[in-house]
């Protein structure tokens, strides 16, 4: 048996496919690398909220407005 299939099966044995696109784009134009993190499950299940979870490269470059 292949150890590294073992230790990390692939995501779908856990998520289903969704059945519809969803419109991830961020309009930040300083920051380079954020991503929304919404709609992906946790390992409890429960699904993130869209726009309530990002993660970014610096967010030092993030203007006030």
């Amino acid at each position: 048996m292949n150890s590294r299939l073992f230790l990390f099966p692939r995501a779908s044995q856990y998520c289903p496919p969704r059945r519809f696109a969803v419109e991830r784009h961020l309009d930040w134009p300083d920051l380079l690398n954020a991503r929304d993190l919404g709609g992906y499950r946790t390992t409890d299940g429960v699904e993130t909220r869209w726009r309530a979870v990002v993660r970014a490269d610096n967010l030092n470059k993030l203007g006030s407005e």
